[in-house]
């Protein structure tokens, strides 16, 4: 939706319309009653979608059980608003560029593209919902102990979006988030998007940063080198399953991802990537898998993709190993998905939630 102030209802203005037709008016009563004050305008799209993650917010504190989570949370209201942009796609080469980048173009090859429109909804949310889908997980790192986000390095494997990443980045933190996506990155390029980022109100003094990559790490080395390591923490959500990495039954290969490296590859990756005690969170939340005659859902199996020897081969100490933790995810979920439908009872049968916690050993 433009970023517009929308017009009065259509009974307002058959009301207004109504009045000014040129048949007289009957007299006035002699008590009439006072005027109904004109509804309000509904707010423009970009105005509520911050609303509504502020609102989530309040909502989605009391589950918080550690101050890194508590602080992740409340940063949603250092979230910036962002005007529209377009940016423009060519699918069948897997391309996407911001408008800048597409009026620097020759017309023909400007004429491959396709604009795509990008309200701030889709700014903070791309297609995986809120930021506050990251709360649970951030929570969880408090229980291992983390207890600020005040100069950590934080790397997020298949972010997907960048708010998330911006409220880390407000607290303190210097956020890296990569994706194969290039529309997400496309979206992100005008000022104020990537870089420092100012401090939010519960953070006096935290400048950060935020910057996110596009392309397939670690096997690419330009990627991989623009990421770097050094980091307090790696991330991953609904990303690393063992659907997408080693699906269990035939499906299509656009529903799984080639990590470009074997699996003892990338865990080392990941360890190198992390300082000495540095943690590594991978956490799933899936829907229900498909019956045995029905095709294969590789997002519905979120355990682990890697074998536990292997994961300790490389190096990490395992502090949690595919915990499920739907009581808590059925709490928080009609706050981060938007879902007030489905009752506890439902979800028990829809939403499963699976992590895994591994640290770098100190020496």
């Amino acid at each position: 939706m433009r970023n517009t102030i929308l017009p009065l209802s259509m009974a307002s203005i058959l009301a207004a319309f109504a009045g000014a037709q040129t048949t007289p008016a009957p007299a006035p009563a002699p008590s009439p009653s006072p005027a109904k004050a004109p509804e309000a305008p509904k707010p423009p799209e970009n105005v509520r979608v911050l609303a509504d993650i502020s609102e989530a917010a309040k909502s989605v504190l009391p589950f918080m059980t550690t101050d890194a989570g508590r602080d992740f949370v409340r940063a949603a209201d250092s979230l910036p608003p962002r005007e529209i942009r377009t940016v423009y796609r060519d699918r069948e080469r897997g391309l996407a560029i911001s408008e800048d980048e597409w009026k620097k173009l020759a017309a023909d090859e400007q004429a491959k593209f396709k604009p795509r429109a990008m309200d701030e909804r889709m700014y903070y949310y791309t297609g995986y919902g809120t930021p506050l889908t990251y709360a649970r997980m951030l929570d969880l790192l408090g229980t291992h102990g983390v207890t600020s986000w005040k100069g950590k390095r934080v790397f997020d494997f298949g972010n997907a979006a960048i708010g998330h990443l911006r409220m880390l980045a407000s607290l303190g933190a210097d956020a890296q988030g990569v994706d194969v996506e290039p529309l997400w990155a496309a979206m992100y390029t005008q000022l104020g998007d990537q870089g420092k980022v100012p401090a939010a109100a519960i953070a006096a003094g935290a400048e950060g940063n935020v910057n996110v990559h596009v392309g397939r790490w670690p096997a690419e080395k330009k990627v991989a080198d623009a990421i770097g390591g050094g980091y307090d923490i790696f991330l991953s959500k609904n990303t690393l399953k063992y659907g997408y990495i080693h699906p269990k039954r035939e499906t299509e290969k656009r529903f799984t991802i080639d990590l470009g490296v074997d699996d003892a590859a990338f865990l080392k990756a990941v360890y190198d990537a992390l300082k000495p005690g540095g943690l590594a969170i991978i956490y799933n939340i899936c829907p229900a898998q498909a019956p045995a005659d029905k095709p294969y859902i590789p997002w519905a199996d979120g355990e682990f993709p890697f074998a536990k020897d292997l994961t300790e081969k490389a190096g990490f100490e395992i502090l949690a190993w595919d915990i499920v933790d739907d009581e808590v995810c059925h709490k928080l979920w009609p706050f981060v998905s938007g879902d007030t439908k489905s009752t506890p009872e439902e979800l028990k049968t829809t939403i499963f939630t699976h992590y895994t916690v591994l640290r770098k050993r100190a020496s």
